[in-house]
């Protein structure tokens, strides 16, 4: 079956794919709003902002001054600063600030949708399905579940957008492994998928690479009946060499994001308890025919197990059954192959991989709910890199979507027994709508998301059912396109009508407004010097109770006070400096503080709440009111920087904290030290302990920070800052070692007198990065540019 192009300037597959995305997002585009919800406003917008007002300074985006006493900004690969494409908006930021930013968010998540959508027509092409089988695909994954579901997730969507096109030209590359175009096509889209900013992702994109080029290779072997343990390996060479450009090419981001992680709460891999939290709820098997079962967030009434996105699969209703006709069918090609002894029927390429696929990928994603599994989970490093098994299931996505097309690809004018099935289909749809609307009619309070779930089901069985039934015959197509054509139309749209609708809602949009800086009369407390803190209980109640509620996209209180929550890291639009941090990462020193913090506040113990607040440089702090109203009110006592004239040594993290939170003990005058070997114990008892210190601040920027200070005894100078790798202590311009003190904060012995402290964060991963990037771009830049000039001369 083949359903002809029209006669039309712009391929009317592609337009479609192109379209779809923005009629889904048609009323935050077309409206003016922007997207807000989630991590948008949490992370990914203010991330890019203040990434481009460290810019606006003349400085590389290294470091964020104003989250979790300060925290590694590049290196916090879920940012993507070195991402590309972002770079666009990057410009809308400088250009207009966070709301331009903003409003573009929304073209920039549809732009990745279609990309993906292209993408997999591509690969659907490649693997001969026709072009209605392409269309069906590509909407089936633009708009499925996954993706549209996730989009607050900025890095999952932006690196599911370039899995189709690895996977195309992976194939094209080992089909051909003499077209080095397409090996450097291969290594672009690897790189981009990598810097996107979601490892997760990239991790199952590079296994199910190698899963599917042993397919190829298998099935090369099978045609052939022989292979060579040489041809072998070869076939792996594309994939195995893209592996490796893209990491070098990477490099900039990836060296600083290891090092981060080795430095980061996550260094010992997740602990069960957390990573295992979202692992695919047996129940939601059922939402990939009816997405809504268990309602949505979008309609305000969303009840299934955890959150609605982890579990989302779907690519339409007919996805499923459409892929099961696509099994049986490649089944009985197979069995007629065998006993015929002649080739299988042409049939697209791939059903029988990606079944396996789908399978594979939806049990993986039971995580806890598969047996065994946490076991794997504690005993592999590997698996314990990432938390949410459930995310696995984008290969089941992929897969589904690729399924659905052949399946359409492989539809014919149904006769015996098919014709049998397809009547009792209509049949059995047509009597569960009318049954599930009667059930209704009685009893609306019973359940009413599943009730309605299944009427619209059976509805769409029926319709899709009769759609299939009037499918031209082979005589039809030849001599009478434009009925085919008129078929593939009424496919097309009970698709799209299908996808947009159980997908409308997903995605809510605001005022850009919101994304704003505020003033000090708007904000009504001073903010712009100091510290600030959202107590972690407030933080906790605010974000999942009351406003980023997962049962809901429309909470109680409305949006109107959500700016002035202070919830990490809104705080990097104004900005201001807040202990708080929400990035992925964090360090671990910071994660443990912010641990005591919390255990302190559960257990009512204000002398320690205070104490360690006090060590963190708190200016304000903010708490929820009993009507979830926030109120913000000043903290004294704290210093940033603060001058000390004796020390203790202490072996260790724990000892450390129990030093300086024991009742009689005065930070103020003693600095406890992390111990690391290589310094000599220091005798508070012959030290005076009232110096006369003056402490000014010469140059405060994200990557330095410059001090004088006079004082008229030897001590020590403590910042109460993020003390991490990179960073680097200069006393009148002689490089002086960098200790770690009272936990996680920075501190560097002093003489008696006048001294000028610079403080610079110089890390070796991002420059060793950046000159490795730097010359394997230029490398492959010449040699992408010598096979595109051969090419083209011969």
């Amino acid at each position: 079956m083949k359903w002809k192009k029209p006669s039309l300037a712009i391929d009317f597959c592609d337009a479609a794919i192109l379209i779809a995305p923005l009629i889904l997002f048609s009323p935050v585009l077309g409206g003016g709003k922007a997207l807000f919800w989630g991590t948008t406003i949490l992370q990914f917008i203010p991330w890019r902002h203040i990434a481009v007002e460290i810019l606006r300074q003349g400085q590389i985006p290294l470091w964020n001054p104003y989250s979790g006493m300060g925290s590694p900004l590049l290196a916090n690969y879920q940012s993507a600063l070195v991402y590309p494409l972002n770079w666009i908006m990057m410009l809308l930021d400088y250009l207009g600030g966070a709301e331009w930013s903003a409003v573009g968010q929304g073209y920039f998540i549809v732009v990745h949708l279609a990309l993906a959508g292209l993408g997999i027509r591509r690969f659907l092409k490649l693997m001969g399905v026709n072009e209605l089988g392409q269309l069906v695909g590509g909407v089936g994954y633009a708009l499925g579940g996954y993706l549209v579901s996730r989009v607050s997730f900025q890095s999952i969507i932006l690196s599911a957008a370039w899995i189709p096109w690895i996977l195309y030209f992976l194939t094209k590359s080992i089909n051909n492994p003499s077209n080095k175009k397409v090996f450097v096509c291969l290594c672009i889209s690897l790189t981009f998928q990598v810097l996107a900013g979601h490892a997760q992702t990239t991790w199952y994109t590079v296994w199910l690479g190698f899963a599917w080029a042993l397919y190829l290779i298998l099935q090369r072997s099978k045609l052939s009946n022989q292979i060579s343990l040489n041809t072998f390996f070869k076939c792996f060479i594309p994939w195995v060499s893209a592996i490796l450009v893209a990491g070098l090419l990477s490099s900039i981001q990836i060296l600083p994001t290891l090092e981060y992680l080795l430095n980061s709460q996550r260094a010992g891999g997740v602990n069960s308890e957390i990573g295992l939290t979202y692992s695919f709820w047996p129940w939601r098997f059922l939402t990939i025919l009816m997405p809504n079962l268990f309602g949505s967030p979008g309609f305000g009434n969303y009840w299934g197990y955890a959150n609605y996105w982890e579990d989302a699969i779907y690519s339409g209703s007919a996805a499923l059954p459409l892929a099961i006709y696509a099994l049986f069918i490649w089944i009985g090609n197979q069995r007629k192959g065998k006993e015929s002894k002649s080739e299988s029927p042409h049939q697209p390429n791939g059903i029988g991989f990606w079944w396996v696929m789908v399978v594979i990928s939806l049990l993986l994603a039971l995580g806890k709910n598969l047996p065994y599994y946490e076991w794997f989970y504690n005993h592999s490093s590997l698996l314990r890199l990432f938390q949410a098994p459930t995310r696995i299931s984008i290969i089941a996505q992929f897969g589904l979507a690729f399924l659905a097309g052949a399946g359409i690809d492989l539809w014919t004018k149904p006769l015996g027994k098919r014709l049998y099935w397809l009547h009792l289909s209509i049949a059995g749809g047509f009597a569960m709508a009318v049954t599930a609307l009667i059930f209704y009619s009685f009893t609306q309070d019973f359940f009413p998301t599943i009730v309605l779930s299944v009427m619209i089901f059976g509805f769409q069985s029926s319709v899709f059912g009769i759609i299939l039934l009037k499918i031209p015959n082979y005589q039809e197509n030849i001599n009478n396109s434009k009925k085919l054509n008129l078929w593939g139309l009424f496919v097309t749209a009970f698709f799209m009508i299908d996808l947009l609708g159980m997908q409308w809602g997903l995605n809510p949009g605001i005022n850009p407004k919101i994304y704003a800086p505020q003033n000090s009369e708007v904000l009504g407390f001073q903010l712009d010097s100091g510290r600030g803190i959202l107590m972690p209980e407030d933080e906790y109640q605010l974000k999942f109770k009351d406003y980023l509620r997962f049962d809901t996209f429309h909470p109680p209180l409305g949006w109107e006070g959500f700016r002035f929550t202070w919830l990490p890291n809104m705080n990097l639009l104004e900005p201001v400096s807040m202990v708080n941090n929400f990035d992925p990462f964090v360090p671990k020193f910071f994660a443990d503080w912010m641990a005591a913090i919390e255990d302190s506040e559960k257990r009512n113990d204000s002398s320690r709440l205070r104490k360690l607040i006090e060590l963190s440089s708190v200016n304000w702090i903010v708490e929820r009111g009993a009507a979830g109203e926030v109120v913000i009110s000043p903290f004294s006592g704290s210093e940033q920087v603060w001058f000390s004239s004796c020390s203790i040594l202490v072996n260790d993290e724990d000892a450390v904290i129990e030093q300086i939170l024991a009742p009689n003990f005065d930070t103020r005058k003693v600095v406890v030290l992390n111990s690391n070997g290589l310094m000599p114990q220091n005798d508070c008892g012959n030290k005076k302990t009232n110096a006369e210190v003056s402490i000014q601040t010469l140059i405060e920027t994200p990557n330095q920070i410059v001090f004088a200070v006079n004082s008229d005894t030897s001590g020590w100078l403590v910042l109460n800052d993020t003390h991490y790798p990179g960073w680097v202590a200069e006393v009148n311009g002689k490089r002086t070692k960098l200790y770690t003190a009272n936990v996680l904060f920075r501190a560097i012995p002093l003489q008696s007198g006048e001294s000028e402290i610079k403080f610079t964060y110089r890390p070796k991963s991002f420059y060793i990065g950046m000159i490795l990037s730097s010359v394997t771009f230029v490398i492959f830049l010449i040699y992408a540019l010598l096979k595109i000039y051969n090419a083209h001369s011969k």
